[in-house]
């Protein structure tokens, strides 16, 4: 391969791999590469179909060169011909000339000054010719590009015009008009203003829902789009030169952009119903970094004549609205709040106690320590499943092994004693051996009492022994254990007799203790003291998307403090499928009771009405 078809090759890769969105980058690189392969002292890129917006990524040269190239008057022949040719620029020196060809015809002209070490013109020719092809490639990818973006900016732009038109309310098509025009805009920050009684408000900000309309920024930006609403065009900042100057609009624009951070903004009025007529609403484009695109303009503009026509079509309100429709709207809100009272005072409606409570099981059982010890071992875990009489905790009792060991030796010994005593009898009832110093019957007297001194350490031992066996605590109930974590809490732990161990909740069977707050258990006591059955419906916290049923089993007739030290009533109620509900020891509900029937008025306003019994009792 010669270094002229790896040049190409290269050629062809960089064509192929540049951004297409960037052909000032592409030929920042392919022309001095062209250059330094044709032996050209300068290079130059003269587009036809769009405008290169920084020169000097379309031109290179070793030195200080004279541009353009080429004079306009050949280049516009070279551009009518379409052919590669070589020319002599206005010194004199040859120049190759070589069209690019597009998608849509001829992209722009490859122009290259030939130097002293250059080749051919032949090989200069068709190596340009070659640079021009993938040149051309690269511009119908260029162009592929553009009409794609040029296509998905179109579906934008019918797909927010869709969904502006489809707003039913003046509200939403602002919001809709402020957050899917910034993005096709292309601004940081898109507002749209309305006038409303005679003044100008923000009705809606791109990316926000609420607006402080009271803030230093939103009082200056109604100052600019007053002044800018007193005509029909659109106002610029930075403004062009063909802009009129207007000291009093341009202060109000520094103020603003100063308090915002802005560095570019439009303000761009939408037209009203009448050609000339004054605008009713405004949209304020901004960017923070002063960049602005060269479409912006023409998309406000497009955008600010769909915001108009839905503007009107919505019924947003109109400049210098009348005090006439005012108080009609007064009256007629003041007709409605009426009727509603009315109604709410007519209408039935059921008072709902909102409470929070917990799952606890019926069958439930806590395990004490049966005296003073150490916990030993401990067999279960959280959660496990438990049959009656099983295992739960080994207790110890240094206390107690010491009176047993002390027990077993008063045993030992009186055993001994006993054992001598019998034997001295034995002997003492032998032939020749009436002579011995203790006769039977005091014998038989020590014997006896060594007797009943050995029954009764024999039933201090008994004693100690069922106390032994009371070290191993076992279940009262079949279940699973409740408590958290006893293995690590238990292990090794000093307990004194009574203190609580374990809890242990049967299997099966569950209800809901609920804790209603005192001051407002009224309607709930008097509806329980009719003696109806009271409906409770409650959902599991760890899942509220399934709404369960439930009865009210009791209602406790004393109040209690909570754990923060509020009266509650305590209310028992049973689930209606426990199974559903997938319950745990104290797994948290949110539940509301079922008061009675009430009218409306006093269901939305009880709470109220009862603070202010309470207030001027």
């Amino acid at each position: 391969m010669t270094e002229i078809d790896a040049f190409l090759d290269d050629l062809d890769r960089l064509a192929a791999a540049s951004a297409p969105d960037d052909p000032q980058a592409f030929y920042r690189q392919l022309l001095p590469a062209a250059a330094a392969a044709l032996g050209a002292e300068a290079a130059e890129l003269v587009p036809f179909n769009r405008h290169e917006v920084d020169p000097s990524g379309s031109r290179w040269s070793e030195d200080a060169t004279a541009w353009p190239l080429l004079d306009p008057t050949r280049l516009e022949r070279l551009r009518a011909e379409g052919t590669p040719r070589i020319v002599a620029d206005s010194g004199g020196a040859p120049l190759v000339a070589s069209p690019v060809e597009g998608t849509e015809g001829l992209a722009g002209a490859l122009l290259f000054r030939l130097g002293t070490d250059a080749p051919s013109a032949e090989r200069a020719l068709s190596a340009a010719g070659a640079v021009a092809e993938a040149a051309g490639r690269f511009e119908q990818r260029f162009e592929s590009a553009r009409v794609a973006a040029s296509q998905r900016r179109l579906e934008r732009v019918e797909s927010l015009l869709v969904r502006l038109h489809g707003c039913r309310t003046w509200r939403d098509a602002a919001h809709e008009a402020a957050d899917g025009g910034r993005g096709l805009v292309g601004c940081d920050r898109l507002t749209v203003l309305a006038q409303r009684s005679g003044a100008w408000r923000v009705e809606a900000v791109s990316g926000v829902r609420s607006v402080s309309r009271r803030s230093d920024a939103a009082r200056r930006m109604t100052r600019l789009t007053e002044l800018v609403a007193k005509g029909t065009k659109p106002f610029r900042r930075p403004a062009r030169h063909s802009d009129p100057p207007d000291p009093v609009l341009d202060a109000a624009a520094d103020a603003y952009c100063d308090a915002a951070g802005v560095r570019s903004l439009r303000v761009v009025p939408c037209p009203g119903e009448d050609e000339g007529a004054k605008p009713h609403a405004l949209l304020l484009a901004e960017w923070f970094d002063g960049a602005v695109a060269e479409e912006a303009d023409a998309s406000l503009a497009a955008l600010a004549r769909h915001v108009a026509v839905a503007s009107q079509r919505c019924g947003a309100a109109r400049p210098g609205a009348s005090l006439l429709g005012f108080r009609g709207a007064l009256l007629a809100g003041v007709l409605g709040a009426a009727a509603l009272a009315v109604y709410a005072a007519v209408t039935p409606a059921t008072l709902w106690l909102h409470v929070e409570g917990r799952f606890e099981p019926i069958d439930r059982a806590r395990v004490f320590a049966p005296l003073d010890a150490v916990v030993a071992e401990v067999f279960v875990r959280q959660a496990e499943v438990v049959t009656e009489g099983q295992p739960l905790v080994r207790l110890e009792s240094t206390e107690l092994r010491l009176k047993r060991e002390e027990i077993d030796e008063a045993i030992a010994a009186a055993e001994a004693e006993l054992a001598a005593v019998e034997t001295d009898k034995l002997r003492t009832s032998l032939p020749g051996r009436s002579d011995e110093a203790d006769d039977a019957t005091t014998l038989a007297s020590r014997s006896g009492a060594l007797r009943e001194r050995l029954e009764f350490q024999r039933k201090q031992l008994g004693l100690v022994q069922e106390q032994e066996a009371k070290l191993v605590v076992k279940s009262p109930l079949a279940g699973a254990i409740v408590s958290w974590r006893p293995e690590d809490y238990l292990a090794e732990r000093p307990v004194r007799r009574g203190q609580r161990l374990l809890e242990v909740a049967g299997d099966g069977r569950w209800r809901l203790e609920l804790d209603a707050p005192d001051h407002r258990c009224g309607p709930l006591l008097r509806a329980w003291a009719d003696g109806e059955a009271r409906r409770v419906e409650f959902v599991v916290r760890s899942s509220p998307a399934t709404t369960h049923l439930g009865v009210v089993e009791s209602v406790a007739e004393t109040t209690l403090p909570d754990a923060e030290g509020a009266p509650i009533v305590r209310v028992v109620a049973l689930p209606d499928d426990v199974a559903a509900a997938k319950p745990r020891s104290g797994l948290g509900v949110a539940a509301k009771i079922d008061c009675g029937k009430y009218s409306l008025a006093y269901v939305w306003l009880h709470e109220a009405i009862d603070a202010v019994r309470r207030r001027w009792f």
